[in-house]
């Protein structure tokens, strides 16, 4: 699960992105009549223009405006199917499904009926529950997680590193500083997922971080707060959720499990590699909690009508109304100077002057979003299967710039003194805090880095590794502004007045030292390929022109030359398999266990490492000796040297051993 939609995120809405409803695909081709559908919604929706934009209250403008957004982002992202539903003062206003739940039977999305994979969107559902229990004094959200575990006598334990304890809601808000795992979170047969409590025991990830220094997203995390909630309640976590919250609140659809009796209503995901789709497996996850859900959009019209009114549904109150404020207020901020926070189970801020509550979910073949303005009584989910951001951005981002719109909207100054501040202090190249430190998976950063640079007109840019770079004003010292949504970023400082960190409203991105930079660990990769090469392809070359002629040079045993080709050629084949391998491998397989190929390439690590130590005796024996000339004896040493870089390379990739 890739999982969340950050609140300081770029939204999509400005892509304008994808799919038409499938009878009328054949029109929807054509770009202009796209344009022409986007004027109606425009035209058609301004009827009842309040003082800061339309007013909601009218359905059937509102399905008008949303028909033209929904069409024209899934006909560009090319996505089969969505539903998007939304509330307002207790009531639905729009629960619609578009395209299909299956392209190749041709299966309608139902808005009722179809289920979509939610991901982790499944944690507000988890926050919730744990909310009931802690109605019940079961345990509270402050409570220390190793003396709850102990208390109801579970088989794990966190083993702590830091002073500060990890507490109940630092699980549940990504505040408990671990590590990131998502080798071997899933399983293809429903019959291989373990029960949670022992999949926890065996693959919780260690602590890393110091509790509440930073957000750093945590699916492990919030599965172990659903263990509590198992452990606490003395049932089965996914019976749990069925009958105190999606029987209680009427969610007659949804499930926490697959079984053969929701199987035909589950849309089928897919992903769209070179614009053709490609149906993705039905996988299980082993950590429910954390993104297991499936459920329809009447389904989640009805959970978010019950947050925005206090807990209560239909006169069924699954929350009372302490514990609702309790769960949307602010629980955690990485810096005052932020404009969004940690609610319980959600991400908090605010968009056009309102205050928002939301949070998004990916899993293979899926993304989702609920969005809540709960001083508004308004509140959207939309699910699409295809694991695709663009929908749920265009759907909630032009949502709010037509029905809240900011009145008197500026674009934030610059500040040249402070952009000039930023430059020499904060420019460089960051990767997430979510990334894995003792396994192979930590090679996900290497390709995942954002840069941060500053014009020579105080325009800081915040480029990521893909999508278009995000345009910052320097507005206070330290604080960078979003121009287009308004969402401030802050750099964290260290003890000699550089940047460490970039805080951002769902997490924090880590400065990078020099040579974990993209570019020079990308130059090194190159050396060593190069000097490999040389090698492989030289020494045959050289030897066979040796043969011809007489060589004055006292000849080293033919060992010497052989093991450095050997080791050359070793070096050769797993930077470029590996690096092909990588490249090409679908990122979603990891999460079924550690790939058979990757498994067989790991053995070459320790046996170059070996073997970059035998080069260094042999190094040693022909600048003694006078073997080869000159020339030959400096090719031979720089061979030697490429492997024994390469031990460093592999240590900090976590490539020495299999480590996943």
């Amino acid at each position: 699960m890739r999982d969340s939609v950050p609140a300081s995120a770029p939204d999509a809405h400005t892509r304008l992105p994808i799919a038409p409803i499938a009878h009328i695909a054949p029109i929807l081709q054509s770009a202009s009549f796209c344009f022409a559908l986007l004027l109606l919604a425009t035209a058609s929706a301004s009827a009842h223009e309040g003082p800061h934009g339309p007013a909601l209250d009218d359905a059937e403008r509102l399905e008008i405006f949303m028909d033209g957004v929904v069409n024209t982002v899934m006909y560009q992202r090319r996505i089969p199917g969505a539903v998007v539903a939304v509330v307002k003062d207790g009531r639905v206003l729009m629960n619609k499904g578009y395209g299909y739940a299956n392209a190749e039977t041709k299966a309608p999305v139902s808005p009722d009926s179809t289920l979509f994979r939610i991901a982790s969107v499944t944690k507000t559902v988890n926050a919730t529950a744990v909310m009931q229990l802690v109605e019940q004094g079961k345990f509270d959200l402050n409570d220390e997680v190793n003396a709850l575990l102990e208390r109801y006598n579970a088989p794990l334990r966190i083993a702590e590193h830091y002073p500060t304890k990890v507490r109940l809601l630092d699980l549940i808000n990504h505040t408990a500083g671990f590590d990131e795992r998502a080798i071997g979170m899933s399983r293809l047969a429903i019959s291989d997922v373990p029960a949670l409590g022992a999949y926890l025991a065996a693959r919780m990830p260690p602590q890393v971080m110091e509790p509440r220094s930073t957000i750093s997203y945590s699916n492990h995390g919030v599965a172990l707060a659903g263990y509590l909630v198992e452990l606490a309640s003395g049932e089965p976590y996914n019976a749990y959720v069925r009958d105190h919250i999606y029987i209680p609140a009427g969610m007659t659809h949804s499930s926490m499990e697959w079984n053969d009796t929701i199987a035909p209503n589950i849309a089928q995901g897919y992903q769209v590699p070179g614009g053709q789709l490609k149906p993705v497996p039905f996988d299980h996850i082993c950590i429910p909690p954390a993104g297991g859900m499936l459920s329809s959009g009447a389904d989640m019209a009805r959970f978010m009508i019950m947050h925005l009114q206090k807990g209560q549904i239909d006169l069924v109150r699954i929350l009372q109304e302490n514990s609702i404020d309790e769960m949307h207020s602010e629980q955690y901020s990485q810096d005052p100077r932020l404009n969004a926070w940690m609610a319980v189970g959600f991400f908090r801020g605010t968009r056009n002057g309102h205050r928002f509550l939301e949070h998004g979910g990916d899993l293979n073949g899926f993304a989702s979003r609920i969005f809540l303005l709960p001083d508004d009584g308004v509140g959207i989910f939309t699910s699409c299967n295809v694991d695709d951001d663009a929908l749920r951005g265009a759907i909630v981002g032009q949502f709010m710039d037509r029905y809240f719109a900011e009145p008197d909207k500026t674009d934030p100054a610059a500040d040249l003194d402070l952009a000039q501040r930023i430059k020499d202090r904060c420019a460089g190249s960051y990767r997430s805090n979510r990334f894995a430190r003792h396994s192979i998976e930590k090679l996900q950063t290497l390709v995942a880095q954002t840069r941060v640079t500053v014009d020579d007109k105080g325009n800081v840019s915040v480029a990521g590794s893909s999508g278009d770079p995000k345009r910052y004003a320097a507005t206070h010292p330290d604080v960078i502004t979003d121009v287009r949504t308004g969402n401030a970023a802050v750099f964290r400082l260290g003890n000699d007045g550089n940047a460490t960190h970039l805080l951002t409203g769902e997490g924090a991105l880590e400065r990078l030292e020099w040579y974990e930079e993209q570019r020079w660990q990308y130059l090194f990769i190159g050396a060593m390929l190069l000097i490999s090469a040389s090698a492989v392809v030289c020494w045959p070359a050289a030897y066979i022109w040796r043969r011809r002629r007489t060589n004055a040079a006292r000849r080293a045993p033919a060992c010497y030359r052989v093991t450095a080709w050997a080791l050359a050629a070793l070096a050769l084949f797993l930077l470029v398999v590996l690096g092909q391998t990588l490249l090409t491998l679908d990122q979603w397989e990891f999460t079924y266990g550690m790939p058979e190929r990757i498994i067989y390439l790991l053995f070459l690590p320790p046996v170059l490492s070996l073997g970059a130590a035998l080069l260094a005796v042999n190094v040693l024996a022909i600048w003694w000796r006078g073997y080869w000339s000159g020339w030959v004896r400096l090719h031979y040493t720089l061979v030697a040297v490429a492997c024994a870089g390469l031990v460093p390379f592999f240590l900090y990739w976590n490539l020495l051993g299999f480590n996943w």
